[in-house]
């Protein structure tokens, strides 16, 4: 994005917009990006578990 200096305020309100509506997506692919993240940790940990059940099964 770019800082227009020739006092054409359409041009600088466009690009306000432009920055809003990225940020605005960046927001979205971080919330999406943070649930799949969450959803590998408990993925993780279920296997985790289930590894821990079968080491104490087999020392039994």
């Amino acid at each position: 994005m770019k800082a227009f200096k020739d006092g054409n305020s359409n041009r600088s309100k466009i690009d306000r917009y432009a920055m809003a509506l990225a940020y605005q997506e960046m927001g979205n692919i971080n919330l999406i990006i943070s649930k799949e993240m969450e959803h590998l940790e408990i993925e993780a940990i279920k296997s985790v578990e289930a590894f821990l059940k079968k080491i104490d099964f087999y020392k039994c």
